[in-house]
């Protein structure tokens, strides 16, 4: 299983990712455990909670930025 976290504030991006992650995962016979976030602060704590094998983030978001939600897990880890 593959466990992907994706994090932007546009909910239609995160359907259209959505969508593209899961169409290939079938594609490649993976199971895909996805997580949507539209904030840094709540993908940093699911992270802590579940261990993600990959997160694809939005630069630029309210409230804490892409960058500022790297730069705090990072310095978290």
């Amino acid at each position: 299983m593959v466990k992907i976290a994706i994090c932007d504030d546009e909910t239609e991006f995160l359907d259209l990712l959505s969508d593209s992650l899961d169409s290939w995962c079938r594609a490649h016979q993976l199971t895909l455990q996805l997580y949507r976030f539209t904030n840094g602060d709540e993908l940093i704590s699911a992270h802590r909670a579940y261990g993600m094998d990959l997160i694809l983030l939005d630069m630029i978001m309210p409230l804490l930025s892409g960058m500022d939600t790297c730069l705090l897990y990072t310095s978290d880890a």
